[in-house]
């Protein structure tokens, strides 16, 4: 399973990603990988974010902030 956001911005590690799609996908054993990827297309089960996401590496896993 996965959640996606498409943001103006994502800060990740240190990095602004302009206009680009977040994913969180959820790994057999329960832990969440983060994947970002340039914006190219809409789809349907992407959550729109008319700012900034920051995503921090937490104890239980990625943290999002939504500015």
């Amino acid at each position: 399973m996965s959640t996606r956001y498409l943001a103006h911005h994502i800060i990740y590690r240190g990095k602004d990603h302009g206009m680009a799609v977040l994913e969180l996908i959820e790994r057999p054993d329960g832990t969440r990988r983060v994947s970002i990827e340039p914006f190219v297309r809409e789809v349907h089960s992407t959550s729109f974010h008319s700012g900034t996401i920051r995503v921090t590496d937490g104890t239980d896993g990625p943290e999002l902030s939504f500015e």
